[in-house]
């Protein structure tokens, strides 16, 4: 009887043999001396005000405000009735759909885990928990997964809760990234508590170490404590008393260290492990401060049964029965079953009986002892199988199911077979008939190899010329940029240190328009690539805040800030770097803003940026919006408003320049980069356009292992190049057609006995007729008559002798205005001969109105300026001129319409000589402006000594009808 009573007071003993590895217990030690060296225990739960007054960006509240909740759940029981309706509303307030489906998914599982005995409710809320496991975020559809898994282990069925985690586990996708690092910690923190549950001593140790490298790696607030309680735990059941008591006094000592906050279940496992290790006496010591100490009815029942045991392992007889009268009082007062401590107490009873040395008592609570623990082994096993045995019946209903559907599915197919057999008697007989077909297919065949020839060959030669293409545009990308560098950078240079003021505006001039240029190049070349396929985007880490505000300073620079409010806004969530080609998102970016600064005269312009959740595979959309209250645009713009060249005014008197191509540019490159560019716009009340494309945070790369750099692939929308369908009908371009005709026409039936000044080389020496000395005089003498007759007596400068060109056939009237250079026998100019003109020049481009004011006033001109042809005729009103250059795009009244109106004045500035200068070369423009009353068609640039001779060409045609009509009088 004393070596019985040696042997179970002793428990330690129970090591010898043991059969788990000395690894697993080196490793849990080392675990729980990482643990308190560390201190990794929860000193106080943040609360969520404390999460949402910080000053962390949206999307950081919420990853906090999610870690908070699941540890309030799962791991430290800080009060969830207050964290989760916090985090919930912060989700839907900040727009995150992830975050307010998991708070929903919390919210069902918390509702299946408590006390609802409504089966029909269960069953709906189970239901609506699993319609989030086909949600298609994977981390909604994860998260989902993973607390449905924790349902089983409130039945204690842990086989089925294993294998519902471990189910979970494999929805994580592989790429590394924060939401999978997070996934993979609650995930494997439930696999340890269920391997420990089911008193999987080996494979709990190795899950617990994961998810504590994994806890440090995120930062996460870490429960030591109650890491090592579960250790404990499993190591008391596997009898490994020892390594036991060594983990409990690592916890004990832990949960001394938190502030305000004992934990009364340290006092309990301690006390056990003292128990079980033979130190009675410390045992109990441990557990009389934890009776002092805790409020828990639950907790009480099993430290004074463990106090009992001290109590009887020291021999105290009297004080461990008065012990074990008041755990059965206690007991009644939990809520803990009546059979909760069945062998405990069958060992308190035991040594009780030793001490008294009743040997028959002592054998038969030894068996009861025994016996109890096996009924609890078996009882465990018995839970497992059947819950197995559950999921086996439910494996076999679907099996069933399954060979119905084959049945099915084979009674099918005969019904097909004997269908084919049917249709093969018919078959047979159109065997013959498909002997004809095959002579036919057969020559057929013959013809198709031909063709195929044919278009091989056309298939390599569009191979080619789209080699060609691809040279051509690199060729002209290099040779128009050329000099172009050359003229930017000299214009560039000279506006800053010219040495007067007139010289450093005039190359301000040139600098600006030679960037105007240059803008319109790179967009026609960028255009042409994207059409060809051949242009590529080429990401690396930038900042989307940086090219959002060095744009927004820029342009602020053009905004009449007492006219126009302009704004720019950045949202939190978006991270400081991005993935991006940021110089294809600050080129299309740039064309959206300088349309609406463009565009609006007053009100206000906003550029605004958000970023969408991260997909599966962790790409964002970013979305930039350029919203303004300009002047809108018409439904009819809106469907061509993205096609090359298409303007939103196309009119002569349109306000704004623009070659209308940055539109189309932008949202080719938008798609290249994932995205689109999407407008919505009234006329009259303002336009938003909408720049998305795809990318990614810098930190969720993938590594490119040969740099070591980040690297993102954007794929490409499905219509990435631009529309060059054509932005007008056919029918309307036929009717246009018809009436340029009739124009002509009605041109040719006014064309001007003399013709216009000429500098071509087109034209033979034997097909001109010069203008002798004879006939100027002449000219000017009857000139002088009708002067003198005229009763407004207008003095006119001297015109000098000149020689004019002018050819006899009249079939080409765009003949006289070849751009080629002047021949070298042509007379030289004689700018002199020009002083004393009073010139009144109609542009609204401040660059040509100097360049034609710096090439007048020189040559002794009074040069008066309009910026359009309304301002024009407004002067006219009060004063003459002796000639009128007139461009023919204008804002408010274009030089078509201006000339007619002179031409409506009443004399003399009904009879003053115009010019039509403009950039539009073609033959409509210039019998349009010849039959609106223009004198001589210029086109530019402006050619120096075409434009002297067309003023002195202009005004000798109006003295010769002056003198006409003279003469007809």
């Amino acid at each position: 009887m004393i070596a019985l009573f040696v042997v179970f007071t002793n428990p330690t003993h129970a090591q010898t043999n043991s059969i788990v590895p000395d690894e697993t217990k080196s490793k849990a030690l080392e675990l729980a001396q990482k643990i308190e060296q560390q201190r990794l225990f929860v000193q106080a739960a943040a609360t969520a005000e404390d999460v949402i007054r910080s000053s962390k960006p949206h999307g950081e509240k919420l990853v906090s405000l999610r870690r908070l909740v699941m540890d309030s759940v799962f791991r430290n029981g800080a009060p969830i009735e207050d964290l989760l309706p916090a985090y919930r509303s912060f989700a839907e307030q900040t727009g995150s759909h992830r975050d307010a489906a998991i708070a929903e998914i919390i919210r069902l599982q918390l509702l299946l885990q408590g006390e609802e005995n409504d089966e029909t409710i269960r069953k709906s809320n189970l239901n609506a928990l699993q319609q989030y496991r086909s949600n298609p975020d994977w981390f909604v559809a994860q998260r989902a997964a993973l607390m449905e898994s924790t349902l089983p282990t409130y039945q204690g069925n842990f086989d089925i809760a294993l294998r519902d985690t471990q189910n979970a586990l494999r929805l994580i996708p592989s790429e590394l990234s924060d939401d999978v690092i997070e996934a993979q910690y609650e995930t494997y923190d439930q696999i340890a508590f269920i391997q420990l549950s089911l008193i999987n001593i080996e494979l709990g140790v190795e899950t617990t170490e994961q998810i504590l490298n994994k806890g440090i790696a995120q930062n996460r607030a870490i429960d030591g404590i109650g890491l090592i309680n579960n250790l404990t735990y499993v190591f008391n059941s596997w009898q490994e008393f020892e390594t036991a008591e060594l983990l409990a006094g690592a916890l004990f000592r832990l949960s001394q260290q938190v502030d305000g906050n004992k934990n009364d279940l340290a006092y309990y496992r301690y006390g056990q492990a003292q128990n079980n290790g033979g130190h009675y006496a410390e045992a109990l010591e441990t557990l009389n401060e934890g009776i002092a100490l805790t409020d828990d009815p639950d907790l009480k029942p099993s430290l004074e049964l463990a106090r009992a045991i001290s109590f009887a392992g020291l021999n105290q007889i009297d004080k461990a029965e008065n012990s074990l009268h008041e755990y059965e009082k206690l007991l009644a007062q939990s809520k803990l079953s009546p059979n909760e401590h069945q062998a405990i107490k069958l060992k308190v009873q035991a040594l009780i009986a030793i001490a008294k040395n009743d040997a028959p008592s002592t054998a038969k609570l030894l068996n009861d002892q025994l016996k109890s623990i096996v009924q609890l082994q078996l009882s465990r096993q018995s839970k497992g199988i059947q819950s197995l045995q559950a999921n086996l019946e439910n494996d076999k209903d679907r099996q069933a199911e399954r060979e119905v559907a084959l049945l099915r599915e084979a009674e099918l197919k005969q019904s097909e077979l004997e269908a084919k057999q049917r249709s093969n008697v018919f078959l047979m007989a159109l065997a013959g008939s498909l002997l004809l077909i095959a002579a036919a297919a057969i020559a057929f065949a013959i013809w198709s190899q031909k063709i195929s020839k044919i278009l091989e060959i056309a298939a390599l030669d569009a191979e080619a010329g789209d080699r060609a293409k691809s040279q051509f545009l690199s060729v002209m990308s290099h040779e128009l940029r050329t000099p172009l560098n050359g003229i930017i950078g000299i214009a560039g240079i000279l506006s800053e240190k010219g040495e007067t003021e007139e010289l450093r505006n005039y190359n301000k001039l040139i600098l600006k328009s030679g960037e105007n240029l240059l803008q319109l190049l790179s967009g026609i070349l960028d255009m042409a690539q994207m059409e060809s396929g051949k242009l590529s985007i080429v990401t690396a880490p930038a900042s989307i805040r940086e090219i959002i505000n060095g744009l927004y300073q820029a342009a602020k620079a053009d905004v009449d800030d007492s006219k126009v409010q302009f704004t720019c806004f950045v949202a939190d969530n978006v991270p400081d770097d991005l993935m991006l080609d940021s110089i294809r998102v600050k080129q299309g970016l740039s064309n959206l803003i300088a349309n609406a600064v463009r565009f609006t005269e007053e009100g206000r312009i906003h550029i605004h940026a958000t970023m969408s959740d991260p997909d599966r595979k962790g790409v964002r959309d970013l979305t930039m919006i350029v919203a303004d209250t300009g002047q809108g645009i018409t439904d009819e713009v809106k469907e061509k408003l993205f096609k090359p060249f298409v303007q939103a005014d196309s009119s002569l008197t349109r306000s704004h320049d623009g070659a209308g191509i940055g539109l189309a540019v932008t949202r080719g490159l938008s798609r290249l980069m994932g995205g689109d560019v999407t407008m919505t716009s009234t006329a009259g009340r303002g336009s938003e356009f909408k720049m998305v494309v795809k990318t990614c945070a810098a930190t969720d790369a993938a590594i490119n292992p040969a740099t070591n750099r980040p690297i993102f692939e954007v794929v490409p929308t499905e219509s990435t190049k631009i529309d060059f369908s054509p932005a007008v009908s056919i029918e309307k371009l036929r009717a246009d057609l018809a009436a340029r005709e009739k124009a002509q026409l009605e041109q040719e039936s006014l064309t001007p006995a003399v013709e216009e000044p000429i500098n071509s080389e087109r034209e033979a020496e034997s097909d001109e007729f010069e203008l002798t000395d004879e006939d100027e005089a002449e000219f000017e003498t009857i000139a002088g008559d009708i002067t003198d007759q005229s009763e407004q007596s207008t003095e006119s400068p001297n015109l000098g002798n000149e020689t004019l060109s002018v050819p006899k056939s009249t079939e080409n009237p765009r003949a006289g205005f070849s751009r080629q250079q002047p021949r070298s026998d042509s007379p030289e100019i004689e700018p002199d001969q020009l002083t004393g003109l009073n010139i009144l020049v109609v542009e609204d481009i401040e660059a040509n109105l100097e360049i034609l004011r710096s090439l007048l006033e020189p040559v002794g001109c009074s040069v008066s300026c309009a910026e359009n042809g309304q301002v024009a005729i407004d002067i006219m009103n009060a004063q003459s001129f002796d000639a009128v250059i007139m461009d023919i795009r204008m804002p408010v009244m274009d030089g078509i319409e201006a000339t007619k109106a002179i031409r409506s004045l009443p004399e003399p500035q009904c009879n003053t000589a115009i010019i039509a200068l403009t950039a539009d070369a073609s033959a409509e423009n210039n019998a349009e402006c010849l039959a609106a009353g223009a004198d001589v068609f210029l086109t530019k640039p402006v050619i120096v000594s075409e434009l002297f001779s067309s003023i002195r060409f202009a005004r000798r045609k109006q003295l010769r009808q002056k003198q006409q009509q003279a003469l007809s009088a």
